[in-house]
Formats: structure tokens, sequence, C-alpha cells
């Protein structure tokens, strides 16, 4: 996979495009490579990705380019570094090149306005050249994790369901108490925090893999955490609730 590090070259190479005199003469230059290590690894967004925003051929391309970046060729430094930030105009081109059927320049400000509205695209720098001005964009996240699909989880904080969880051990339980109930609520809330850490942690760290792989992140977290429930702490946890609830475990009974 290629890597966002420089690579130096002994020769130049014709093949790869030339990194624009705009841009290289810019003394924002800096600002638009460094944008790529200064973002998050991973954004959390509370919902359900949105599918028919993001999963628009034309939004989707936009995505997809800002993320994987473009390798170009710097003629005063004789090296190929990779761009993840782009103008309108740099990415109708992309766009063009990606994807088969005929788009506007006016259709990708659509487009990419959408998803800067919605807080994944953001304008990185503005680069003024005469009486013109270029916006470039870049993401506002490498990799984007859809928290839709755990909010069942994550509403346990709501008070109303702690209610009903302590009403529902209480009624298996009547001698339980109140604290005892709450430790274990407590405790149950601790796991599953950590365990969304633990998966955080890891995706982080393997974030070059997953991109080569083009993997949908939230189907990955969803992978993970079903593993890591399987860690000592979340067994005993999930064990003590199904003793109280005697709830079955052995599929013949």
């Amino acid at each position: 996979m290629r890597s966002s590090q420089s690579k130096v070259l002994s020769t130049k190479n014709e093949r790869i495009r030339k990194l624009p005199k705009l841009i290289s003469e810019s003394k924002f230059k800096k600002t638009i490579f460094a944008h790529w290590q200064k973002i998050p690894v991973i954004k959390e967004i509370a919902e359900s990705m949105p599918e028919e925003l993001v999963l628009q051929e034309v939004r989707s391309a936009i995505l997809d380019i800002l993320r994987n970046g473009i390798e170009e060729y710097d003629e005063r430094r004789d090296l190929i570094e990779i761009r993840h930030v782009f103008s309108v105009k740099e990415l109708h081109k992309l766009i063009r090149e990606k994807i088969s059927k005929k788009i506007k320049l006016s259709n990708v400000y659509f487009h990419l306005n959408q998803l800067k509205e919605r807080g994944f695209v953001q304008i990185v720098t503005s680069i003024k050249e005469g009486r013109q001005i270029t916006h470039f964009y870049g993401r506002t996240a490498k990799l984007f994790l859809w928290m839709g699909e755990t909010l069942d989880e994550t509403e346990l904080t709501d008070d109303s369901i702690f209610h009903k969880f302590m009403a529902l051990m209480q009624h298996f339980n009547s001698d339980l108490t109140v604290e005892t109930i709450e430790t274990l609520y407590k405790s149950l809330l601790n796991t599953k925090q950590e365990t969304h850490n633990r998966v955080k942690m890891w995706m982080e760290n393997n974030l070059e893999k997953l991109t080569e792989l083009n993997m949908d992140t939230r189907d990955v977290y969803n992978f993970l955490r079903s593993i890591d429930r399987c860690n000592p702490e979340s067994i005993e946890v999930h064990n003590k609730i199904i003793r109280l609830l005697n709830f079955p475990i052995d599929s013949n009974t």
C-alpha cells in the first residue's frame, strides 16, 4: 500500500502527475500536505450511515479521492508526495476519470457542499491568484465510524432504560438491593465502553490496512466488538446477569 510518506526520486518520473504550480509556489503548500496528518484517524458519528448522502456516486467518489489521495511529482524537490486536498476543478477532473457518466463542474460544487454541511469535508485553505480565490477541500477524518448500529447500547445511559433494567432484575430477584443492581449496571456500561475504546484503538493502529482493503468501518467495528465480548471482564458481567435472570445458555434447555 502507498504511504503518505514522501518518496525520494533519483530521476524524474513522467508517468506521475506534476504538482500544480499554484500549490508548489504557494505559502499554503505546507498546510495542504500537512492536513492528512493533522485530521483525526477516526471520527465517531452518532447516527447510521446516511446512504443517500454518502453512497451517492459522485459524493462517494469525492470521499474516496480525498481519502486515497493522488501521487504527484514535485520538480523543485525531486520527490513524490501524496496529496489529499484538492480544489473543485481538480476533483471534477479526477471524478470524471473515476466514473463513467458525464458530470458538470456545478454538480461537483453541489455534492461537495452537501458533504461539507454534514461535516465530512472541510475547506483546508484558500489560495488567491489575482482576483480569483481557489478553495481546497479535504476530509474531516481519515475514517468515519458510524455509531448508529450501536445506539441501542449507548442508550443504556438513559435513566428510563436503567429503571427498566432495575425493574427486570428485581422482578426475578426480589432480594436484590438497589445498590447491587446499580453496581451491576455500571459494570455493564464500563465493559461496553472499554470494548469500544479497544476496538477504536485497534482500528486507529490498522488504518492503512483497512483503507487498502476498502473496509466498511461500521462492519469492522461491530465484528470486533462482538469478538471483544469474549474477554474475561465482559464474560464475568454477562454471566452474572445470565444467572440472575436464569437465562438458558444451553441449547438443550
